[in-house]
């Protein structure tokens, strides 16, 4: 939507294909970058939403390879990431039973940065949604109790 003669960055954004912005608790999007109608990028002073931005550009360019992929996972059933991948990425278990935001070290060192329910652990715990060091590689594995659907979206270079 115009913002006096500014447009802001997702709506540009949109009409390309591309959406990049953070939702507020008003339910209004704050984007980080505004663009001008002479096509001039202003800078918001909203800086949460400059940081989430510019580490999702980063993450997007920097990522040679993209995982999208949803699985069944059986109670105690695995997925292994890419051997000596870094990368970032999302994961949702069931119909969002336990979402997380993850990062993966080259060696397979996993780093939580976000869980909904803090049911996702770094160690391969039974009751959990576990996500681990399995050697030189990371692996997600539902021990959950049940099988489920398993949704990850995993960039990594």
């Amino acid at each position: 939507m115009p913002v006096g003669n500014r447009r802001k960055v997702t709506e540009v954004l949109a009409n390309s294909g591309l959406s990049m912005g953070v939702l507020r608790s008003d339910s209004e999007i704050a984007a980080p970058l505004e663009v001008d109608d002479s096509g001039n990028v202003l800078f918001s002073t909203d800086f949460s939403a400059i940081t989430v931005l510019l580490n999702s550009i980063i993450s997007l360019l920097s990522a040679s390879f993209v995982v999208g992929i949803t699985v069944n996972l059986a109670d105690d059933a695995y997925y292994d990431l890419p051997v000596g991948s870094i990368g970032f990425g999302t994961v949702i278990f069931g119909d969002q039973a336990e979402l997380g935001q993850f990062t993966v070290q080259a060696d397979g060192t996993p780093t939580i940065v976000h869980s909904l329910d803090a049911n996702l652990v770094t160690t391969d715990t039974d009751g959990k949604y576990c996500i681990f060091d399995n050697g030189t590689y990371a692996r997600i594995r539902n021990r959950s109790g049940g099988a489920l659907d398993m949704r990850l979206n995993y960039f990594y270079g």
